[in-house]
């Protein structure tokens, strides 16, 4: 329903409940209206005195469990839900909102048999094979949840955070070619979506293409300044590049956002070593060390950083 139906629903709704104030199915129509136009309140209120008067109407059932849903009240949406099927309600709306409240509960199987069940009544139903590549996702079920997103995108061509998602299943898989194609068809429907142009940019930069990682990073930090994974991996991107001032730069803006991105703060030290900024580069390498979380003993790369970092803090005293 858009925006204007459902103001004129409600219009229509209210003149109408002048006329008959005890119309349990004018006061469902005017909850439903409330709720499009985002007053759950005053919607929850319509929706439950409908109820009141007649708790045969599945649709304000429906519509009062997708309330209590946004309200985070889970065992009240599934109850709305249970009484809504019991009336012999059908579509692929009330498994999927059943599927969504379980989700959230941590009941990842039941939402998956109902997600399931929601696409087989509605295979059109793109918000379903989204909410199920999602759940297929949590169980590490790759191949199954990229067919399943690539279906929410058959349906909804549109559906610009299905193709974020399929391309980012596709890049687990080691597709990288239909990733970054998925990816560029993303940025065509939603231009400024930082996130593609992020993991575009962590493609590059894996693929050693660091001029394109550059770029990415750069478009993604116009559209947000404050996105600090961009900072690190441009700076990541910048030391690849010997361009170590620019390096410094991008990781101490990183850090700056968030002081606990160790990674970045031992890239800094040496990027600053680099430069020749030992005194410098030592105080980052000391807070690397204090802060860092201590590597486990099968972590062969995290302790050799540690070895190495150790040695290079001993290194002035030993040859002077």
């Amino acid at each position: 329903m858009t925006w204007l139906l459902a103001q004129l629903q409600r219009v229509v709704a209210r003149l109408a409940l002048a006329l008959a104030p005890e119309s349990a199915r004018l006061r469902a129509v005017l909850g439903r209206a409330h709720a499009e136009l985002g007053d759950d309140a005053l919607a929850a209120a319509y929706l439950e005195g409908a109820l009141e008067r007649d708790t045969r109407l599945g649709v304000a059932w429906l519509s009062l469990g997708h309330i209590h849903a946004r309200r985070r009240q889970p065992a009240r949406a599934a109850s709305c839900y249970e009484r809504a099927r019991q009336l012999g309600l059908t579509g692929a709306e009330l498994p999927f909102a059943l599927a969504n409240v379980l989700y959230e509960q941590g009941a990842v199987a039941e939402a998956l048999d109902l997600y399931h069940l929601a696409v087989a009544v509605d295979p059109t139903h793109s918000q379903s094979w989204f909410n199920l590549g999602h759940a297929l996702k949590a169980r590490e079920q790759l191949p199954a949840a990229e067919a399943a997103f690539a279906a929410a995108v058959r349906s909804d061509p549109r559906f610009f955070k299905a193709r974020f998602m399929r391309a980012h299943v596709l890049s687990l898989l080691g597709r990288s070619v239909e990733a970054v194609s998925e990816y560029q068809e993303t940025l065509r429907y939603s231009p400024t979506y930082v996130k593609a142009h992020y993991n575009l940019g962590s493609h590059h930069l894996k693929e050693g293409d660091l001029e394109g990682a550059v770029k990415r990073f750069r478009r993604v930090l116009d559209l947000d300044p404050n996105y600090d994974r961009a900072h690190h991996a441009l700076g990541q991107a910048f030391a690849a590049q010997g361009r170590f001032t620019d390096a410094r730069e991008a990781l101490t803006h990183a850090i700056r956002l968030r002081a606990d991105n160790h990674v970045a703060r031992l890239q800094l030290a040496r990027v600053l070593d680099e430069l020749g900024l030992r005194a410098e580069a030592n105080v980052h390498y000391r807070q690397w060390l204090r802060d860092c979380p201590a590597p486990p003993p099968d972590a062969e790369a995290a302790l050799a950083d540690l070895d190495s970092v150790k040695r290079r803090l001993v290194e002035p005293a030993h040859h002077g």
